[in-house]
């Protein structure tokens, strides 16, 4: 059982969709690999930003480590001259640069690997 709208439809068709079906009723048009091609090359542009980003980001890292330590053991510096004026002894208050460093890269790295999970 056909509804009352489709059946109105068929009814109600003229010439000029008759001839408007007939000219877009058409086979496929060939694409002689053409989109093979654009998804090749989007997979490859990707893939060459995946791997941009993951060189930059050990470039950078590798370029700003020694500006990082130096930094950080002057922090180091400052803080136990300011624990030393409250009467703290260095020994007491502060874990050592060492440890804060490797915190700081275990922090990192954590960081960067959920990013990695999660794309």
């Amino acid at each position: 059982m056909k509804s009352k709208i489709v059946d109105m439809a068929e009814i109600l068709r003229d010439a000029d969709d008759r001839w408007l079906e007939a000219a877009f009723a058409s086979d496929a048009v060939p694409d002689d690999g053409f989109s093979d091609g654009i998804v090749r090359r989007l997979r490859r542009r990707v893939r060459i930003r995946r791997w941009s980003l993951g060189v930059a980001l050990i470039v950078g890292t590798l370029v700003a480590a020694r500006p990082v330590v130096e930094l950080a053991t002057l922090l180091l510096r400052v803080v136990g001259q300011v624990a030393g004026s409250l009467g703290f002894e260095a020994g007491d208050a502060l874990p050592s640069a060492a440890m804060l460093l490797w915190g700081g890269a275990l922090f990192l790295v954590t960081v960067f690997w959920l990013r990695v999970l999660d794309s």
